[in-house]
């Protein structure tokens, strides 16, 4: 039988083993009931989505009042019922289970597990937690055997012990897994940013070192949701997104700013910015199109192009140009370097492949710095294969058949 990968359905999976329950927060699902008895109980509530991560936060402020931080809106109201009648009117989705579970304002660690494709290993980001994080590891892996990287994300109470207050499987098209096996495989020819995942401490230490950032969602395609954060003089922030741009004072009113118009929407990273080079004051990245020949067993590029960003935008997905990858190298007085593009973008499907057997198709965006070198962006295995058509329709063509041909 087929069993869910929802919140849930894994807290149901990690309490029935009792090595794992002692470091299980306090989980249900959300009901009337349900969010009477944990008002009642704890200051601070959190309610998550079985599936997704429409965060909602609610935080008792005393004399029966509330606030509840929903994505991009804050209210404060009075009474339990209040609140229970605003979460189904304005905030709960019809038909969509969620759970209710303690929030505790502390500083949350982000543990990876990520399994090895050759010995099913698992692997830890970290020193701490090995046996916690194995046992989850193992337990999940026996229920969803698709499961190859995980991160648990673990607090202390203030004795000290550790809790476990979620479990996240991430699947290939996840942009933390991708960062996970490009850093495990630790080639030199192409570079890969600083990452990891959007906390208050990680946002803080990256701007330190680096200046700028960018932050994205774990789960999104077509450049939704990333934004550009840069510091400036006197602890003031600037958060820009597609052309618009905030200007904020403070650290907490940063982070502030983007939990309620990101954070509670979807998982984040943070990455150090790549320097991309230039057309005519405009970035650009690579896109590169390549399918598996499984009659030969090797990868085929199939397609390639440089998509040129409207000016004033952080990214290219909406791009203002598309022009062949050689010309575009040219005009960013580039030299040398398509076929290492062509060789790079070869190793990586061969490293995501090994990973992952079924890819047959990926789509590749590469960007590329002032020095020449290749920097890995992301990679899309539902890749865009319509701008090909407006970029030239004989290589759209050829993709196609090559669509049917590699089956």
């Amino acid at each position: 039988m087929k069993v869910s990968k929802g919140r849930w359905s894994q807290y149901l999976i990690l309490n029935s083993d009792p090595n794992i329950t002692q470091y299980l927060l306090e989980v249900n699902l959300l009901t009337k009931q349900s969010l009477i008895n944990y008002l009642n109980k704890y200051n601070n509530i959190e309610i998550l989505p079985c599936y997704g991560h429409d965060s909602i936060l609610i935080y008792s402020l005393g004399d029966d009042k509330y606030k509840v931080d929903g994505y991009k809106n804050s209210v404060i109201i009075k009474g339990i019922e209040h609140v229970y009648n605003y979460l189904q009117e304005k905030l709960l989705k019809p038909k969509k289970r969620y759970i209710i579970k303690p929030n505790l304002t502390i500083q949350a660690q982000h543990i990876t597990v990520q399994q090895d494709p050759i010995s099913s290993e698992w692997k830890t980001s970290s020193n701490n937690y090995n046996e916690i994080a194995g046992r989850i590891s193992y337990k999940l892996e026996k229920i969803f055997t698709d499961c190859t990287t995980i991160v648990i994300k673990i607090i202390h109470d203030k004795k000290g012990k550790p809790w476990i207050t979620d479990v996240t499987i991430h699947p290939l098209f996840s942009k933390w897994s991708q960062y996970q096996i490009f850093k495990a495989s630790k080639k030199e020819s192409y570079l890969i940013p600083v990452t990891e995942i959007l906390t208050y401490e990680s946002l803080f230490n990256l701007l330190e070192k680096f200046k700028q950032v960018i932050i994205k969602p774990c789960f999104s395609q077509w450049g939704l949701g990333i934004a550009q954060i840069t510091i400036k003089e006197n602890n003031a922030y600037e958060i820009h997104t597609e052309r618009t741009k905030h200007e904020l004072v403070g650290q907490d009113c940063v982070f502030e700013f983007l939990q309620t118009n990101f954070l509670l929407k979807n998982r984040y990273l943070i990455q150090q910015k790549i320097p991309l080079a230039l057309i005519d004051g405009s970035i650009f990245d690579v896109r590169i199109l390549i399918q598996w020949d499984s009659k030969n067993n090797e990868w085929v590029i199939t397609g390639k192009l440089a998509k040129i960003a409207h000016d004033g935008y952080l990214i290219t997905n909406m791009a203002k140009e598309l022009l062949p990858l050689d010309i575009a190298l040219e005009l960013a007085s580039i030299k040398n370097i398509e076929n290492k593009i062509s060789q790079v973008s070869k190793d990586m499907a061969k490293q995501l492949k090994e990973n992952f057997k079924d890819i047959k198709i990926i789509g590749f965006d590469l960007g590329i710095d002032l020095h020449g070198n290749i920097w890995f962006i992301e990679a899309n295995f539902k890749p865009d294969i319509y701008m090909f058509y407006m970029y030239d329709k004989t290589m759209h063509e050829q993709i196609m058949k090559a669509l049917i041909a590699y089956k």
